[in-house]
């Protein structure tokens, strides 16, 4: 397998776009959950600072209306739950 970007690479676009570097393998699947998740929580972070909100300013999880719906559902509670 030919790599497509040199390590030496990769590290400096990181660098000089100021994100962490992952090197990954796609086709062993190492580390490419952990780049993914750590992409999100930074987009997550930057959307944040945008609307100048601190960490302690997270909006709290709400669960989506099937999510919901489901898990009432899916348990030995056979009452009907209106969403």
């Amino acid at each position: 397998m030919q790599r497509k970007v040199t390590t030496e690479e990769g590290k400096s676009l990181a660098k000089q776009f100021g994100c962490p570097f992952y090197e990954t393998s796609a086709c062993l699947r190492t580390y490419v959950d952990d780049a993914f998740h750590t992409l999100v929580r930074e987009i997550r972070r930057k959307e944040r600072e945008k609307l100048g909100l601190s960490d302690n300013d997270r909006k709290q999880h709400r669960h989506s209306k099937w999510w919901r719906l489901r898990s009432h559902t899916s348990g030995d509670d056979e009452t009907p739950v209106a969403v």
